[in-house]
């Protein structure tokens, strides 16, 4: 299964254009938005692909859960925004691969065993990324996302 991981977009909707064409063509199963969409209509760009959105702290549509968890290709999934630190921590007790955003800052590493990965931001980061996550291999690969488009970092 692989999913396309995005976060923090706050608006920037030609950056996520980009990011939702490399999806498409990429064919995830699913995408993941980690919060801070900011406005709904900025979340354009990935109509018609199964997506998942986690309310962020500047995110005022409250349909958009404050945490997510499922399990997918066998390995269970949690997913919130990262902002409330008691949420993270109860996902990275319950679940195999953690997912969050907040920080503007890529990360994959492990917490006690668990995979928990931030695919970084498209608004206030020095170098914009998404992710793609293959599961249930748990493999992470990183992209620079730029106004040129989308490129394996």
């Amino acid at each position: 299964m692989l999913i396309g991981l995005v976060s923090d977009s706050h608006d920037n909707t030609p950056l996520a254009r980009h990011v939702g064409a490399f999806f498409r063509e990429r064919r995830v199963d699913r995408v993941f938005h980690l919060g801070d969409v900011t406005q709904p209509e900025s979340l354009e760009p990935f109509e018609g692909m199964p997506l998942v959105v986690v309310r962020g702290n500047n995110d005022d549509e409250t349909s958009w859960p404050a945490t997510w968890q499922q399990e997918l290709a066998g390995v269970r999934v949690g997913a919130t925004h990262g902002h409330m630190r008691g949420q993270l921590a109860r996902l990275v007790e319950e679940c195999d691969v953690v997912l969050h955003g907040h920080t503007h800052r890529r990360v994959a590493h492990r917490v006690d065993g668990k995979l928990v990965v931030n695919p970084g931001a498209l608004h206030r980061a020095t170098t914009k990324t998404c992710a793609l996550l293959e599961l249930p291999a748990k493999r992470v690969v990183f992209y620079r996302v730029d106004e040129s488009g989308v490129a394996r970092l």
